[in-house]
């Protein structure tokens, strides 16, 4: 059996009461910048990606592994990536962070979309 390595920050398992509305408090920053008119958006394979100008930060909305209803976005900011919540089920949720360095925004997209499958793989035995 292979040993996944994560290289994460960290990765906690959260209880709550309902992961959806966890996650869609989550997503507000996102959807609220997304309509600006200085948001610079780009819809990628499996992912949206989305920086407003002269800003330094950077998200992707993914569609979530686990809960089709509970949206899934992912934040860059100065060298490290914050998923606040992954919901996992309607009561558990997952957070993660990691170090990530700062590359072209396709290149930074495809490393935080390979990340996340990379958490996503480790988890598979678990469900």
């Amino acid at each position: 059996m292979a040993v996944a390595k994560l290289d994460l920050l960290h990765l906690r398992l959260n209880a709550s009461d309902d992961t959806q509305i966890d996650a869609i408090e989550n997503v507000h920053v996102h959807q609220e910048r997304i309509v600006l008119p200085k948001a610079i958006k780009a819809q990628v394979a499996d992912f949206v990606r989305m920086r407003v100008k002269g800003s330094v930060e950077i998200s992707c909305q993914f569609a979530p592994p686990y809960t089709p209803n509970a949206p899934l976005v992912i934040y860059y900011y100065i060298e490290a990536c914050n998923m606040p919540v992954l919901a996992r089920s309607e009561t558990l949720n997952l957070s993660a962070a990691w170090v990530q360095e700062r590359t072209d925004m396709e290149t930074l997209g495809a490393d935080i979309s390979s990340k996340l499958q990379t958490i996503v793989r480790f988890l598979a035995p678990h469900t």
